[in-house]
């Protein structure tokens, strides 16, 4: 084995390693993003958030087994498994793209479709036996917010418990409507997705470049041994 086939082994095998701590960060980012909905999402944001962080989740943890492959084809030189690997990872990188994508796209309807729903929840509020009563004021509980886009829509003169702190009407009302509160909730999340995408695409491109050169190389050291 050469100085530099040695070099790029061990580089493409360190790499691998970075890259599979990546592919769980992925994963993780993924999950507390598609979990960070309870009551406070259900059936308002449930698509735009919970679809590109399902995603996300499914990819951090292909990134997690290929780097796996790609630190074992690197260390038993198998050309086969390293030009496998690389496929592997344009494939994956190229999903990846497709994510960020989605995240963005999701991002950008973000604002009517968390207005819509909003507005529909509170118009709903005060019927009888409605589950949305119970949702919208752990909503504003736990968003500290109260009323759709301010806080004296829709109330008037009949502000719930829920927008004070604590339900303690002695402190200060909640000053941020809920509508624009939850927009920026869920569009950092969005951004953070399509975010590490890139991010991580990019390291996945070195990662191609790299595995390239060691399967060149071993492809011409077994030619050199069968000369």
């Amino acid at each position: 084995m050469s100085c530099a086939m040695g070099t790029i082994r061990y580089i493409l095998f360190f790499f691998n390693f970075l890259l599979a701590l990546a592919g769980l960060a992925i994963c993780i980012t993924g999950v507390v993003a598609a979990r960070t909905k309870g009551a406070t999402f259900d059936n308002v944001v449930q698509e735009q958030l919970t679809t590109p962080a399902v995603v996300f989740a499914i990819v951090g943890a292909c990134v997690f087994i290929f780097a796996f492959f790609g630190c074992c084809g690197a260390l038993r030189e198998s050309h086969c498994m390293i030009v496998t690997y690389a496929v592997l990872l344009l494939t994956l990188f190229l999903l990846q793209v497709a994510v960020a994508v989605l995240a963005y796209t999701f991002r950008s309807q973000t604002n009517s479709v968390v207005s819509n729903a909003i507005t529909k929840a509170y118009d709903d509020y005060n019927l009888p036996d409605s589950k949305t009563k119970e949702w919208i004021d752990n909503m504003q509980q736990e968003l500290q917010c109260c009323g759709s886009s301010d806080n004296t829509k829709p109330w008037g003169s009949s502000t719930p418990d829920s927008c004070f702190p604590n339900k303690d009407r002695s402190k200060t009302i909640y000053g941020q409507g809920c509508i624009p509160t939850l927009v920026n909730v869920v569009e950092a999340v969005l951004s953070l997705i399509g975010e590490v995408a890139i991010i991580v695409g990019v390291v996945q491109v070195v990662g191609i470049v790299f595995a390239l050169c060691l399967a060149n190389s071993i492809r011409r050291a077994e030619m050199r041994g069968y000369a």
